[in-house]
């Protein structure tokens, strides 16, 4: 029998003894132990709300995890780019071409893109491409 059949015997143990005592034999046993059964009672209850809460949630927290986890590994990832400012302009002048929503997400910052920075124009592309928006000529640099 594996460790977990055996606790599972145990909890299933514990549940029936307690099914099977009496309310009158239960508040004596919990009197006799020197402990306040109301306070017993309201620890139990919340105890039994918090398990049902977090198997409700198990699904939510996994999900969050998950999320954690990609936004992690999107916010790491790099992708190769050309060498020179002006060549990374003309990509993302080509970015910006053939995918008109980038292009609003650009515009709303920047009225003339000569405005943007190298950084800023590096950032871009770099967000493009976790977005996919590059190409298939800008693939992702190897982990370090």
């Amino acid at each position: 029998m594996s460790k977990r059949d055996e606790l599972l015997a145990l909890q299933k143990g514990l549940a029936e003894s307690v099914l099977s005592t009496s309310d009158e034999q239960l508040l004596e046993e919990v009197k006799e132990e020197g402990l306040d059964p109301t306070v017993v009672a309201e620890e139990t209850r919340a105890l039994l709300m918090n398990t049902v809460k977090r198997f409700k949630q198990r699904a939510l927290v996994a999900a969050k995890e998950e999320h954690r986890q990609k936004a992690d590994q999107l916010a790491t990832q790099r992708y190769h780019l050309p060498e020179s400012a002006d060549e990374k302009r003309q990509l993302l002048d080509a970015v910006v071409a053939q995918h008109q929503q980038a292009g609003r997400m650009l515009t709303m910052q920047y009225r003339n893109f000569t405005e943007m920075t190298d950084d800023d124009v590096e950032s871009w592309l770099q967000q493009f491409g976790v977005l996919g928006l590059l190409g298939a000529e800008a693939e992702p640099e190897p982990d370090k």
